[in-house]
């Protein structure tokens, strides 16, 4: 049951042309300037691609969100807790529509995109501590807002 559903993706997402004319076929990949510690806006392309997840990344992706959300969590509340960590990713996971974000080859994150007739739902977006303020998280935002708009679709953004 889990394999199915954290596997499930956007059906378009094969064979996309985004708007820097990088083509893909079977997984998307497009690419982006990202800026470096101090240094500013760099010549440097790099490569993102979305890697539809599998049951075997469970446990990278409940690293992830520990590292996304547990000091936001600390702080807001007093404490981790436990329970609801456990309760949110089960729910994230069972949802499905989870790709990884890797950068240059490395995995960098995770985004959760829900495909219907007239629209994209972005259900979550998780960037590894390390990688934000790097502009990985918005690019690939933009570009998938830039794909869905191509098609005439609108985007949604899911707030829990």
């Amino acid at each position: 049951m889990m394999q199915s559903n954290i596997t499930r993706r956007l059906s378009r997402q094969r064979d996309l042309v985004m708007s820097d004319s990088v083509s893909v076929s079977g997984s998307a990949a497009w690419r982006l300037c990202a800026k470096g510690a101090g240094e500013g806006l760099k010549s440097k392309r790099m490569v993102y691609q979305l890697v539809p997840a599998s049951i075997e990344d469970e446990a990278w992706l409940e690293r992830l969100r520990r590292d996304v959300y547990q000091e936001l969590f600390t702080a807001t509340f007093g404490s981790w807790d436990e329970t609801r960590h456990a309760r949110q990713f089960g729910e994230c996971l069972n949802r499905g529509g989870i790709s990884i974000i890797e950068v240059d080859g490395a995995r960098v994150g995770m985004i959760q995109l829900f495909d219907q007739s007239d629209a994209v739902e972005v259900g979550e977006i998780q960037i590894q501590p390390s990688h934000q303020n790097q502009e990985i998280g918005s690019r690939v935002l933009k570009d998938t807002i830039a794909q869905v708009h191509g098609q005439r679709r609108k985007v949604l953004l899911l707030s829990l």
